[in-house]
Formats: structure tokens, C-alpha cells, sequence
């Protein structure tokens, strides 16, 4: 009898055991494969970049919060030096360690950018002359130093259920100071002749990571810089929790000019797509520039990130194009983070630009794919004239040539496609608009006639 008793007490023990040691297992998968699913997720993800060079406090990641961001890519110089014996940097640790323990008491998602590591060096800093070039991409000894680091980035963060995911490199660029960058097709090729695989190379760091988290989604970045354009020749990882990169600074020209309102958006710029001048607006970063990430996306089923973009100065329709790619990104059911959070000075910095830029940021948090006032048709109207524009008082609507068609609502919005007020129209063929109370800038003067809705800019002095 007391034998059977330590035997059932010892079977029991055991299923308990078993029970427990089932319920870890699954209840832990459960928790990091929700990661992925977020990724999943339409658009899930939006916020901003945050940069080892220019450290943030915890007030700083209160008020990112604030602004109905939920994430943030944390930019670093990984975990170990460029060159061997590739030493420790306890010091960038712990900037990396500051970031994180921000999120983590404000709930804010995090993924981790590694910017440098074993032989690969900072890629502005390297594009700038500032320092060496990366020897990494045909150096067997480094690419396993840089796949070991990115193991144990993924170990000190492992459990953590805001860490949403690793970026092993923040844009990849083999070559980039040679001819070999003018299209695609030339890299590629010119990649196989210096025996380059990036492909590869992404491939043993995911083989690194997955020895200590078999799920933690891992971003992938394209090569010359993560451009867009460059997506056609981007080859698909066999891992199952991979999210794809690209970032847009595209046109450069307009993007990146040197004197802040000194160019203009709609406007006409050099293109990769086309190889030579073309109009940039939505419809072009559309259809053309973007086409070869959505071909990708249709393609893979892949998560997607539009992991860096934005203005270095505010330019003349700037805040149009900033609602248009973010448009773009959530139609298309991207993640997306601006380039970047209060950097030190003024460039790329939207909350010191006026409110009308930081309101375009911030609707963007928690706009959707709802058709909004600039997918109207805002070509110009045969039968209808809308002066002065720009006004500082007043906006006149004329539509009396329009036979049996008539006025019915004037609407404003703003750029992100709030709007700001609604009038109805006492006389059918004529309106004057009040806009003396508006901010000066930018806006949308949406039409609504008994025949149809279309929409025109207007500049408020």
C-alpha cells in the first residue's frame, strides 16, 4: 500500500511537471509569436528613429508616447568594435540599455537598428568620408564576429515582449562609391563579380539570432541604402519572422536640399526610376517609386517597413509630403518610422517646425486607408474659380457657369486630411470662405457640388 502511494505521489509529480514544463513552452512561443503577428498587422507599428549620437531621457520617450506613436527604432553601434580583436564597447551597451529601460517603463515597442559591429562601420559616417570604409561584405572572419554580435544582442533583450524585432544592418551599401550603383541590375551584377552576398550574409546572422530566440522577428534591409527602388533585386530569406526594410529620402533634391522652403513639393527632380526628370507627386511615389516594394510585398506576403524617411529642413509642401507617404505606407499596410525624433538643432526635427508639421506627424498615428480629401480629383475644374490663392482673408468660389450643377458644402482641411471646418453654400453658384482664423500654411478647399466632390490647394499668407 505504501508503495503504491509513492508511486502514484511520484506519477503525479511527474505529470505536474510535465504539465507545467507544456504550459512554459507554449505560453512563451505564444507570447514572441505575437510579435510577429503585430508585424502582421496593417500598420501596426508607427513612430520614429532614435539615435546613440543624440541620447533621449525617459521625458523624452513620455512625450514621443504622447503623440500616439507605439514604437521606436533604436539606432546603435552594436556590441562590439569594427576592428578585431572586436572588444566589447561597454559604453554603447549602455546607451542601448538607457533606450530600452525608457520604453520599457513607458510601453513603448522597440527594435533595435544595428548602425556598426565587426567590419562594418557606421554607413553615414562611412558615406561621408568620416571614416573608413566597411571591409565586412567579403571578410569571412568579420561576417562571423558581426552574426555572433547580433546573437547576443538578441540575448540581452530576449523575453522582453516590447523588443519587436532586430534590424542586423541599417542600410547595407557594398559598393556604393562606384558606377555600379546606377541601376539595379548593375549592382547586381557587379555584387557576383566581387563575390558579395548580402543575401548570405543576412542569412548566417538570422542563423545566429535563431541559436538563442527561434522567433524574434528579424528586419532585413535592402542593399544602396535600403532605397526603394533597389527592392528588384532583393532576394527573400527562407526564415519565417522576417520583416522587409526600405527607406525613402527620395528626391534627394528636395529631400535633402541645404536651404530650408528653397524647393518644392509637387516638383520635378532626377529619378532612379525613369533615369532621368520626373514629377514627383503621390501618384509617382505611387506607381513608380514604390512599385518594386509592393511587387516584393505581393510576392513574399512579408511584413514591410518604411524604417526611415522624412524632411532635413521644411520645405514649400512639405507637410504634403509627409501625409503622402505615410498615406501610401498605411494603404499599402506598412509600418513606418520618421527619420527622426527630436535631433539636436533643427534638421529633421518636425515638432520645431509649426504646428501644421507637427500635426501631419502625429495624425498619421492614427489615420487609416479611408479615401480622405487629397485622393479627390483636384485637377483643375473647367467651371469653377477659386481666388485669391494664396489669401490671407478670404477665398472666393465661383460656379456660375455650371448649367444645372450647384454648390452644396465648402470643406477645409488640413494636410493629413482633418478637417477644419464645413460651411453649407447659401448660393448655388457663388461662396466666400472665411479663413482669417487659420494658421498660415497649407491647405485642402474640398468642393461639394450636386454632381460631384473634388478638391484644390490653397495657401493661407
Amino acid at each position: 500500500m505504501k508503495k503504491k502511494t509513492i508511486l502514484l505521489f511520484l506519477i503525479e509529480g511527474l505529470f505536474v511537471v510535465g504539465l507545467i514544463f507544456f504550459l512554459f513552452v507554449h505560453i512563451s512561443h505564444a507570447q514572441v509569436v505575437s510579435k510577429y503577428h503585430k508585424w502582421e498587422t496593417s500598420s501596426y507599428f508607427r513612430g520614429f528613429n532614435i539615435l546613440n549620437d543624440s541620447p533621449k531621457n525617459l521625458q523624452d520617450i513620455i512625450d514621443l508616447k504622447s503623440t500616439d506613436a507605439n514604437f521606436v527604432m533604436i539606432g546603435c553601434f552594436g556590441f562590439r568594435e569594427v576592428e578585431a580583436p572586436f572588444n566589447i564597447v561597454d559604453a554603447n551597451i549602455q546607451q542601448i540599455d538607457s533606450m530600452v529601460s525608457y520604453c520599457r517603463q513607458t510601453g513603448v515597442y522597440y527594435s533595435i537598428a544595428v548602425r556598426q559591429g565587426p567590419g562594418r562601420r557606421d554607413v553615414y559616417l562611412e558615406s561621408e568620408g568620416i571614416a573608413p570604409q566597411s571591409t565586412i561584405w567579403t571578410n569571412a572572419t568579420e561576417q562571423s564576429h558581426y552574426a555572433g554580435m547580433c546573437g547576443e544582442i538578441a540575448e540581452r533583450y530576449n523575453g522582453d515582449t516590447l523588443f519587436v524585432g532586430l534590424n542586423l544592418f541599417v542600410e547595407p551599401n557594398p559598393l556604393f562609391n562606384t558606377p555600379c550603383i546606377l541601376t539595379p541590375e548593375l549592382l547586381e551584377q557587379c555584387m557576383i563579380l566581387n563575390n558579395i552576398n548580402v543575401r548570405d550574409l543576412m542569412a548566417l546572422c538570422i542563423d545566429s539570432v535563431r541559436s538563442i530566440d527561434p522567433d524574434l522577428p528579424i528586419i532585413v534591409a535592402n542593399v544602396q541604402y535600403s532605397t526603394p527602388e533597389y527592392f528588384s533585386i532583393l532576394q527573400p530569406q527562407a526564415d519565417p519572422f522576417v520583416i522587409y526594410d526600405f527607406h525613402n529620402y527620395v528626391p534627394q533634391q528636395y529631400v535633402k536640399a541645404d536651404t530650408a522652403n528653397s524647393v518644392a513639393y509637387p516638383g520635378d527632380y532626377l529619378s532612379i526610376s525613369t533615369l532621368g526628370i520626373a514629377h514627383y507627386d503621390r501618384s509617382f511615389l505611387e506607381n513608380q517609386t514604390f512599385s518594386k516594394v509592393v511587387e516584393f510585398q505581393q510576392q513574399t506576403g512579408s511584413p514591410i517597413i518604411m524604417g526611415e524617411f522624412g524632411l532635413l529642413h521644411p520645405q514649400i509642401g512639405g507637410e504634403q509630403y509627409l501625409a503622402d507617404l505615410t498615406d501610401i505606407a498605411i494603404c499599402n499596410g506598412w509600418h513606418f518610422a520618421y527619420w527622426d525624433y527630436r535631433r539636436p538643432g533643427s534638421d529633421w526635427d518636425y515638432e520645431e517646425w509649426g504646428v501644421n508639421y507637427w500635426d501631419t506627424v502625429k495624425y498619421s498615428f492614427i489615420k487609416d486607408c479611408s479615401t480622405n480629401i487629397m485622393n479627390l480629383n483636384n485637377m483643375e475644374h473647367s467651371e469653377l474659380i477659386v481666388f485669391p490663392n494664396p489669401s490671407q482673408h478670404e477665398i472666393n468660389i465661383d460656379f456660375k457657369n455650371a448649367d444645372a450643377d450647384f454648390l452644396k458644402t465648402i470643406s477645409i482641411f488640413n494636410l493629413s486630411g482633418q478637417l477644419i471646418f464645413s460651411i453649407e453654400a447659401i448660393d448655388p453658384h457663388t461662396s466666400i470662405v472665411n479663413i482669417s482664423d487659420l494658421p498660415k500654411g497649407y491647405y485642402w478647399l474640398k468642393v461639394q457640388s450636386s454632381r460631384s466632390s473634388f478638391a484644390k490647394q490653397i495657401i493661407k499668407t
